[in-house]
């Protein structure tokens, strides 16, 4: 992984850690190791979807995201879950938007 994705995922991965501890310390969850990783994981996955929307309007960027493959697959595949959920939803069960709760 680049610096550039690298060295703000771990800053905001511990950011976001310590603020995770801090609440299951002061009793507002319980302490999951689970979602600790999950927490890691997913600044890691802002940071680079931050930097994939951002290379869109800076170009001088893309050349530094060279190793970004995986977040742009993990995108395109959110993005086809999120489509075909909504497809089969409209045609094949032909649920109206209003009547989700």
């Amino acid at each position: 992984m680049d610096p550039i994705v690298w060295q703000p995922s771990v800053i905001l991965g511990l950011v976001m850690v310590g603020l995770y501890v801090f609440g299951c310390l002061r009793g507002w969850r319980r302490f999951e190791l689970a979602a600790m990783v999950n927490v890691v994981l997913c600044s890691g996955g802002a940071v680079g979807g931050s930097l994939l929307v951002a290379s869109t309007f800076v170009p001088s960027l893309r050349a530094s995201l060279a190793s970004l493959g995986l977040y742009i697959l993990i995108g395109g595949l959110a993005v086809f879950a999120v489509s075909a959920r909504e497809l089969f939803r409209y045609i094949v069960t032909r649920e109206k938007p209003a009547d989700r709760a």
